[in-house]
């Protein structure tokens, strides 16, 4: 059940309760108090969705209980004002007013109105994908909750709505262990007030988690538990839901008889209800089972079917997937041209897919062959090192032994000479050795410290090795991620042109021809990219600073990201107005905007927005990107431009990266003489800036 129904149930099950002030005064007067009459009428309003009339009518209600000092009545008012801006996404005005009703229900000693306030708090965060706020109210919920020792029917309702709710934050956060262990408590509560729909639900929501931990047949069991019941309860739209899911488990097993029985009844019920989501995706599933068991009328059927729903309702994720597995079934039945119209179609909607693996087996290649040169280059150094030290060491010891025998010498000769003359003057010559000897020592001392020099050295030399060769896998790997969906595009149509020449029509050579020309037109543009990208890690790099006018190059990137936006109904939009001129590098900018707009794309929501702007000061230009996708967590943001740095994360579509674009955003930048930084909060998205200084 989603949050807006779970509020709706709360305003419903408000009809219930009248505060113990509305009692004493119905015995003695035989009537309704005049707030009472307020605060019923304003639950009734707010069930039926009259917020707006509500939200007249509650005020006086509130001055009427006020006078009557029914602090009861007062509170439950406000707490149904706060449910009227909820219904009306006024999230901020609502949180104050809860906040508020908590305060006031658990001084009044009313826990199932507490609860209620807690649970709307927390349903609020929820929204906002602030999902740690939200878990902190839910579960202070549960902790009042708990500390009620005979709780009535109300009570353990509430309860079950705040822990199928942690069930959902849980679930959002893939923590579905977590949720699992909820679950069953939940079920519990469930069977105990007999809410078969809540319990439902619960079984269905077990069968999704169990599912995306591969627990195929304890998600089946779930499913199955889930379908009787709301098949008991004639509830059909969720029926119709559950055996789809059931039907999606066996497909994947590859028990396409069940698989068939249970996508049927499915799109039955789907049709009963007309709902064209639930049509699509049937029809996508039954295409499928027909095209293995090799059905082409039936599968032929629904394939149009699906592609009709799925383009009139823009249910681009399912056509998609139908356009590429229906594509390769022609294709292997030996019908080339509907196979190559279809995999066009296909190309266009899904243009940014490459292969990961390839990707990685080129970077691996290209770091071993480099860690190979980088070890030798290493052990020549420390045999050239070994052999200096050995050889120093070897004379120090010569000299040494020399240096003993000598003074052995003098000794000798100081005694007879002090024998025949004085003993004093062989001390003088005697002590004139010893500082000699020091001397000595002090030159050992300072070739030992040019040793250790040298070795620092050495160390610093492997380190800018070590950084060199990460920088050269990056670019091995862009190369591989950038140049893989054009070549895919040339390699394809190439091979349908060169097989099936003859069997083609002018036009469709014609297409090919200029498809495969735009693909090598986009492969080139991106060598060039790459290679500028190259010459600036090297010095080798041209800075042609010339007047840029910045609304063209956003506009540029812009068209070339479009179907990547468009593919997650992501809308892309220019806050800025007035035309911007300055004098950069026509390309390092473009790139910049590209590279920055890319990255926004990969991790917003489907559904999502991006704003890019472009403005000047008197000292800078200033370019920014703003998203409210899944944001960057704090520790995380100093990583961001460094190219030693291993963060990398996947995008919310699963799009995959190498973390080079930020870095190239930021060497670009730097020949500019600008800054880069970014802002981000998780889970509400990122804003990247960078100003580049107009002199």
């Amino acid at each position: 059940m989603c949050i807006f129904q779970t509020k709706y149930l709360l305003v419903l099950f408000s009809l219930l309760l009248i505060n113990s002030h509305s009692l004493f005064a119905q015995s003695i007067n035989g009537q309704l108090t005049t707030s009472d009459q307020y605060t019923r009428k304003a639950i009734e309003l707010v069930a039926e969705g009259q917020t707006e009339l509500a939200r007249n009518e509650i005020p006086k209600g509130i001055e009427l209980a006020k006078e009557e000092m029914n602090a009861h009545n007062e509170a439950i008012l406000n707490y149904l004002l706060a449910d009227c801006h909820y219904y009306e996404n006024n999230f901020r005005t609502a949180i104050e007013l809860y906040t508020e009703t908590t305060k006031a229900f658990e001084q009044l000693h009313d826990t199932v109105y507490w609860l209620r306030s807690l649970n709307s708090i927390g349903l609020i965060h929820n929204l906002e994908e602030n999902n740690s706020e939200s878990l902190k109210f839910l579960t202070q919920g549960i902790e009042i909750a708990n500390q009620v020792k005979h709780p009535n029917y109300d009570i353990l309702h509430q309860k079950l709505m705040i822990l199928t709710n942690i069930i959902n934050v849980y679930n959002q956060t893939n923590d579905f262990e977590k949720g699992i262990k909820i679950s069953n408590e939940a079920i519990g509560i469930a069977l105990q007030i007999n809410d078969s729909t809540r319990l439902g639900n619960l079984y269905n929501a077990l069968g999704i988690s169990h599912r995306k931990m591969d627990e195929t047949d304890k998600a089946i069991s779930y499913y199955e538990k889930a379908g009787k019941i709301f098949n008991q309860l004639n509830d059909q739209f969720t029926y119709s839901f559950v055996l789809n899911n059931i039907a999606s488990l066996y497909e994947y097993r590859n028990s396409n008889d069940s698989a068939l029985y249970y996508y049927t009844l499915a799109h039955n019920g789907f049709k009963a209800q007309s709902y064209p989501f639930g049509i699509a995706k049937t029809e996508y599933g039954l295409t499928a089972i027909y095209a293995l068991e090799n059905k082409m009328q039936k599968a032929q059927q629904h394939f149009e079917n699906a592609v009709k729903t799925a383009s009139e309702y823009n249910f681009n994720d399912i056509l998609i997937d139908v356009l590429f597995d229906f594509s390769e079934f022609e294709y292997n039945n030996q019908n080339y041209k509907n196979a190559y119209q279809l995999i066009k179609q296909y190309l266009t909607l899904n243009d940014s897919i490459y292969s990961i693996e390839k990707e990685k087996e080129i970077a691996n290649l290209k770091s071993k062959y480099e860690l190979s040169i980088i070890e030798n280059e290493l052990n020549n150094l420390k045999s050239e090192n070994l052999k200096q030290t050995y050889n120093m060491s070897l004379k120090i010891r010569q000299f040494q032994i020399a240096l003993i025998f000598i003074v052995f010498l003098i000794a000798i000769a100081a005694t007879i000479f002090i024998y025949y003359r004085q003993k004093n003057k062989a001390n003088m010559l005697l002590a004139e050795k010893n500082i000699q000897i020091e001397k000595q020592n002090d030159k050992l001392i300072k070739a030992n410290a040019e040793t250790e020099k040298a070795n620092k050295k050495l160390q610093q030399s492997r380190h800018e090795l070590m950084l060199s060769n990460q920088l050269k896998d990056r670019f091995f790997s862009v190369l591989a991620h950038d140049l893989q969906n054009p070549f895919h595009h040339v390699i394809g149509f190439s091979k349908l042109l060169s097989d099936y020449y003859d069997t083609l029509s002018a036009e469709e050579r014609k297409n090919m021809a200029t498809d495969i020309h735009q693909s090598t037109t986009n492969i080139n543009q991106l060598l060039d990219n790459l290679l500028e990208w190259n010459k600036a890690q090297t010095g080798d790099f041209s800075f042609n600073c010339e007047n840029v006018i910045v609304n063209q190059l956003i506009d540029n990137s812009i068209t070339l990201l479009s179907t990547a936006a468009r593919k997650k109904s992501i809308e892309l939009i220019k806050v800025y107005t007035d035309e911007v001129q300055i004098k950069a590098d026509t390309k390092m900018l473009e790139t910049i905007f590209r590279n920055l707009l890319n990255n926004s794309i990969k991790f917003t929501n489907i559904g999502g927005k991006i704003k890019i702007d472009a403005y000047t000061d008197d000292e800078n230009f200033y370019g920014k990107i703003e998203d409210n996708g899944v944001g960057i967590d704090p520790k995380q943001l100093k990583k961001l431009f460094r190219i030693d740095s291993k963060f990398k994360t996947n995008g919310t579509a699963n799009e995959k990266g190498t973390g080079l674009g930020l870095n190239i955003c930021y060497e670009f930048i730097k020949y500019h003489k600008g800054k880069i930084w970014a802002e981000s909060t998780p889970g509400k998205g990122s804003t990247f800036y960078f100003s580049i200084p107009k002199s």
